[in-house]
């Protein structure tokens, strides 16, 4: 990906605003929102270096947006039907016509299997961000209309396509720092994101209960919560890690909006993240940019991070062995392994090094 400039990407150096009108396609925007908080900052920082952006979202929460961003939502705040959904996105196409010459969709095929012929025959350039491990025929028909088609992930079912470009994971780094007036209890643990199977939480929690087994002292702090689907997944952890929790060595938190994270990060000292490889987790960035040792299962790190951060997927005596490895260093090896490790994120991975390739990307003369 190469080196980027350390700079806010609000202040990047473009001679002037980059000739482009966007319409960024998204399922929510709202900036406390735990999850897809990030979109906000995303839309704010695009509306800087382009001329305008429209928003198209599923679900509108609390915007805040520059006066060149119009948001349209199609409803879901207002619990509106699939059928009202399909006639709001095409009302919000006809209202932005001749607004946008750009089509950026985040994750959802389906606007581009439903509104993609029309952006092609009317001389749109398309582009379609998808970084989940699974993917299909939707996918691969949604890709046809496109330009090019973005992930995170080499992993990402959309890497195998000839018209793929990998992005930065786009960590604001500014936001996310190390703090060195807060203070950290180097045997805590965080864990933070969505509640769900894929996450793989039990694997921490059985990790967890090995080391107090072995007496090692430590204590976990899981932020998240889970979506209807994934309820009785959560009263499983929960119960699995009752014990844990009696005994002080777990607590769950709830959720929190992404942008109230970083003072989590910063009082913590490990970041633990269970998701498999095709899921690029944003908060394994999000953590090593606040200066946390992390330990990941994602093989799609090991270029990134040190031997004792990664373990077996799926193995919780493995995870258990490297946490204990990882609280015996001491502050000063820890140290090395986080400076190291932030330096090397900031210039690969961070939102200033997103934002500006995505808009080269984006630009007429990729196409």
């Amino acid at each position: 990906m190469g080196q980027c400039s350390r700079h806010h990407l609000r202040t990047l150096p473009f001679p002037s605003r980059l000739n482009m009108r966007l319409l960024l396609i998204t399922q929510k925007l709202d900036q406390d929102d735990d999850i897809l908080g990030f979109m906000h900052g995303w839309v704010t920082t695009l509306a800087s270096q382009v001329e305008h952006v429209t928003v198209i979202c599923l679900y509108k929460g609390s915007v805040d947006v520059p006066a060149n961003v119009t948001v349209y939502s199609l409803g879901k705040e207002e619990r509106r039907s699939r059928v009202q959904y399909l006639r709001r996105f095409f009302g919000a196409l006809w209202r932005a016509r001749g607004t946008y010459d750009t089509v950026l969709v985040h994750m959802n095929v389906e606007y581009i299997l439903l509104a993609g012929w029309l952006w092609r025959l009317t001389g749109k350039r398309v582009f379609l961000w998808y970084n989940h491990a699974m993917g299909g025929k939707r996918l691969r028909i949604a890709s046809w209309f496109t330009h090019h088609v973005f992930h995170t992930s080499p992993h990402a079912y959309s890497a195998r396509f000839t018209r793929a470009v990998r992005m930065p994971v786009g960590v604001d780094t500014h936001l996310f720092h190390p703090d060195p007036t807060t203070a950290v209890d180097p045997s805590s643990i965080l864990c933070i994101g969505r509640i769900a199977p894929i996450k793989q939480l039990e694997i921490l929690v059985e990790a967890i209960s090995i080391l107090k087994d072995r007496d090692i002292k430590c204590t976990l702090d899981i932020y998240g919560s889970a979506q209807v689907q994934d309820i009785a997944y959560y009263r499983h952890l929960r119960e699995q890690a009752k014990p844990l929790e009696n005994a002080g060595y777990v607590k769950f938190n709830g959720s929190v909006a992404n942008r109230l994270t970083p003072p989590l990060f910063q009082s913590h000292a490990i970041v633990a993240n269970m998701s498999p490889d095709g899921l690029y987790d944003k908060t394994i960035i999000e953590g090593i940019a606040s200066g946390c040792m992390v330990l990941v299962a994602n093989t799609a790190m090991r270029d990134i991070l040190p031997p004792v951060s990664l373990f077996k997927k799926g193995d919780a005596q493995d995870m258990a062995n490297k946490l204990e490895q990882i609280l015996s260093l001491s502050t000063e090896a820890r140290k090395r392994h986080t400076t190291q490790t932030r330096a090397t994120i900031e210039a690969t991975e961070s939102l200033d090094c997103l934002l500006r390739k995505l808009l080269d990307a984006m630009s007429p003369k990729k196409k």
